[in-house]
C-alpha cells in the first residue's frame, strides 16, 4: 500500500509539472513553486490519509479537513524546522549529522544518570555522591565511538582523577549487585 502511494504521489507531481518535490529554501515560502509544493504535499498526504496508509500512526482523519492547520503545521515544518536544518547544513556540512550524534550521546548520559542514581538512593549512598551521580554531565564514562566501532572509556572532564576513579568504582559495585541479583533469581 505505502508503495503505491508513493508511487502515485510521484506520478501526481509530475502531472503538476513537478518532477521532483523539493521546496527552495532559498527562495520565500509564498514564491509560486513553494505554493505549488505545499498544495501537492497536502493534497497528496489528504488523499493517502484518507485511504488508510497512515493508521499505524493513529492519525484523527478529522483533521484532514481542516486545511488551515494542516497548511500551519506543513509552514511550520517545511518552512521553519527543515529550513534550520538547510541553513545549518549550508553553513558547515555534516553538522545535522553531529548534533543527531550528540543528542544520542546526551540521552545516553540520562539513562546512565538515571541508573546510577536510583542505585545510589536505594542502597543509601551518603548525600553527596548522589548530589554528584544526580548531574548528567558527570556521566561520561564509557561512550560508543562510531569510527572504531566501540566503547572508549573517558576521563570526567568535570573533575579529577579521583572522580573518575569513583565512577569507576561505583559502576563496578552496580555490576556486582547486578549479577548477585541474577544468582538469586536463578535459585528461585
Amino acid at each position: 500500500m505505502i508503495d503505491f502511494s508513493i508511487k502515485y504521489v510521484v506520478a501526481s507531481l509530475a502531472r503538476l509539472g513537478i518532477h521532483c518535490w523539493a521546496p527552495d529554501p532559498n527562495e520565500a515560502s509564498n514564491t509560486l513553486y513553494n505554493k505549488a509544493c505545499r498544495v501537492s504535499a497536502l493534497q497528496k498526504f489528504c488523499q493517502i490519509a484518507i485511504s488508510g496508509a497512515y493508521e499505524y500512526m493513529n492519525i484523527n482523519l478529522v483533521y484532514l479537513e481542516n486545511i488551515q492547520i494542516l497548511t500551519d503545521v506543513y509552514n511550520h515544518f517545511v518552512n521553519w524546522y527543515m529550513a534550520q536544518q538547510f541553513k545549518k547544513e549550508a553553513k558547515e556540512a555534516g553538522k545535522n549529522a553531529k548534533d543527531k550524534e550528540r543528542r544520542a550521546v546526551l540521552r545516553y548520559r540520562l539513562r546512565l544518570k538515571n541508573l546510577w542514581y536510583t542505585f545510589a538512593v536505594a542502597n543509601g549512598f551518603p548525600n553527596r555522591y548522589q548530589i554528584i551521580l544526580a548531574d548528567p554531565k558527570a556521566h561520561r564514562n564509557d561512550e560508543f565511538d562510531p569510527i572504531s566501532n566501540k566503547y572508549m572509556i573517558k576521563k570526567l572532564e568535570c573533575g579529577s582523577e579521583k572522580a573518575t576513579i569513583f565512577m569507576r568504582r561505583f559502576n563496578e559495585e552496580i555490576v556486582k549487585a547486578e549479577s548477585t541479583s541474577r544468582k538469586k533469581s536463578q535459585r528461585c
